[in-house]
């Protein structure tokens, strides 16, 4: 559709396994592809997030964006609940910023039609911005910082910032 092609790769390959690094690499490469899939081949290494969590191996309708943000769809029709995995760390729901206090098990989440299970991992601070109908308008809204704090009370954070004029700079 209007002269994009729609193909893309099996992003951090799909035989033998690779490393941490590049499949990071590799992942921010796909993110400029129309289609990407992180994949491998059947007895090639696991990738997860949470590697050391053997829990994590048979998840696939959870996700992570980056290492802050947890989403738990419900994907079953007629359903209002979501039997989801809540890895071993600090979580707070995203709409209500209540701490989870039920972590490193399975759990049964609220999951009626008007929701989405959203997670914040504990130790990341995420910048939001109300966006505008194009990068001039959007740019001008102000920013929300999302600070979820780690066990030590602790949070990081990065944002770029595109000022939509200057070049190279």
């Amino acid at each position: 559709m209007f002269g994009i092609p729609n193909v893309g790769v099996d992003v951090c390959g799909f035989f033998h396994d690779t490393t941490e690094e590049l499949c990071t690499r590799w992942m921010q490469l796909g993110a400029f592809y129309p289609f990407m899939r992180n994949h491998n081949a059947a007895g090639d290494k696991v990738r997860s997030r949470f590697p050391n969590d053997n829990k994590t191996l048979g998840i696939d309708q959870q996700f992570l964006i980056g290492r802050a943000i947890l989403v738990s769809p419900n994907l079953v029709s007629q359903t209002t609940t979501v039997h989801a995995y809540i890895p071993q760390d600090v979580w707070y729901e995203f709409s209500s910023g209540v701490k989870v206090k039920v972590i490193g098990v399975f759990t049964d989440l609220d999951a009626p039609l008007e929701k989405i299970n959203v997670h914040v991992r504990g130790g990341f601070i995420i910048p939001m911005q109300i966006p505008g109908s194009n990068l001039m308008i959007g740019r001008g809204n102000p920013f929300t910082l999302l600070v979820a704090q780690s066990a030590s009370e602790n949070a990081t954070g990065n944002l770029f910032w595109d000022d939509g004029d200057t070049i190279g700079e």
